[in-house]
């Protein structure tokens, strides 16, 4: 009997075409856009968190406690020495493809006549760029990335280059405020200029060698922090959890906390949550679109057959394979034009995904190509919400229907 209704109900949605041709085309329309959506949501998230990881903080750090908090920005107090047993802490994961220790600082930097403000990083030319390979791509044409021979050569951003009329080549002045308090200086030469796309203080940053920066903030072989690249696919999350239960045990006396790009980039993953929420209200009014759609036709469709369901009341079929006749018909029109519409969305946003797509030139995204991606998982998600939807849809159009009564709907026409 379950078959026949099934039958009957492929009859009853083929019997009136251009309607069931509409309405499962508002479905398709509504799910296509919903994985377009995610997958360039999903682009655009891996982008700007692969360009946070890959030039700033990569993908776990070492600080010591309370830095993250600390009032005032880059405390140089609170900054540790590398060694042998900071080594053999990160050796001993084997997610740990590689490490850099670094210096964060802040100065002003001079070409003699002007003076602005800047943001240092000092870091090691050999590591830096294989936790961050962002860094050396981002130095623009004519320039190099920082080397070991040029000890006082240092990138500066673009902003900051144009600001102070500097090209590669140029010698500048850079003032800090060292660890022990007062004011050093030393010239350094620009080897780069580069663009980095960071959000705020992406025309202000200047890398330079970590022992230039040592030397300048005297700072002996101590570093603010240590940066560590996780092998691709593993679960940074898994990987400070296991650098936590090794610092509590035996490498307890190494004064360090681990933090992932989460904890230190919470600007990045509070931009995330919002994209997502509006994202979610947005598939909330499209599923409405799609079930006020479905109601409109499967209404339609009671008011047109008022007969034929009483006569098959008469005929002694029961009202609950009348209502389940009508809920068939909505699954069938809400699962034809989601499997298309999902089909479609994962087969644009693979392409996509493969090609790049573009973003506007829009502040630090400019010139940056995103490469949507979808899980598999969601496109099942959709489809299963897609088909949830339409039996809402159909709950007031079957009830109606299967409360009908057979004289009644008899004598209607």
């Amino acid at each position: 009997m379950f078959i026949s209704l099934v039958r009957i109900s492929a009859r009853n949605v083929i019997r009136n075409a251009r309607r069931s041709l509409i309405t499962s085309l508002a479905v398709l329309i509504g799910t296509f856009f919903i994985i377009m959506a995610r997958g360039i949501l999903n682009g655009l998230q891996d982008g700007m968190i692969a360009a946070f990881t890959e030039t700033q903080a990569g993908d776990v750090q070492l600080h010591t406690p309370g830095y993250l908090a600390a009032l005032e920005a880059f405390p140089l107090h609170k900054s540790f020495p590398l060694g042998a047993e900071l080594d053999g802490l990160l050796a001993g994961v084997k997610e740990i493809r590689a490490y850099s220790g670094r210096i964060l600082f802040t100065g002003m930097i001079s070409n003699g006549e002007d003076t602005t403000l800047f943001v240092g990083m000092g870091v090691d030319p050999e590591n830096e760029y294989r936790v961050c390979p962002r860094n050396r791509r981002n130095v623009l044409a004519g320039g190099t990335a920082l080397r070991p021979d040029k000890p006082r050569g240092v990138v500066i951003g673009k902003g900051l280059a144009k600001a102070l009329g500097a090209t590669v080549g140029s010698e500048l002045t850079i003032l800090a405020t060292p660890r022990p308090g007062g004011i050093n200086g030393m010239d350094v030469e620009v080897v780069g200029v580069a663009e980095f796309k960071i959000p705020g203080i992406g025309n202000k940053v200047v890398h330079m060698p970590l022992k230039a920066a040592q030397k300048l903030l005297y700072m002996g072989d101590d570093v603010t922090e240590v940066v560590v690249d996780v092998a691709s696919g593993a679960d940074v999350d898994r990987v400070r959890d296991t650098l936590q239960r090794r610092l509590a045990g035996e490498y307890s006396n190494l004064p360090l906390v681990p933090n992932t790009w989460k904890d230190v980039g919470r600007f990045y993953v509070s931009i995330s949550e919002i994209q997502d929420q509006v994202l979610a209200y947005v598939i909330a009014v499209l599923f409405v679109i799609m079930v006020a759609g479905i109601v409109n036709t499967m209404l339609l469709s009671v008011f047109e057959r008022v007969r034929e369901i009483g006569t098959m009341m008469a005929i002694g079929v029961r009202r609950f394979r009348i209502l389940l006749l009508f809920f068939l018909e909505a699954l069938l029109l809400g699962a034809i034009g989601a499997v298309a519409g999902v089909l479609l969305g994962g087969a644009l946003v693979s392409i996509l995904g493969r090609t790049g797509m573009p973003l506007p030139a829009i502040g630090t995204f400019r010139g940056t190509h995103i490469h949507p991606s979808i899980d598999p998982w969601y496109l099942a998600e959709v489809v299963g919400v897609a088909l949830a939807a339409a039996v809402v849809a159909a709950i007031y159009p079957a009830w109606r229907a299967s409360r009908m009564d057979p004289a009644g709907a008899l004598r209607s026409l």
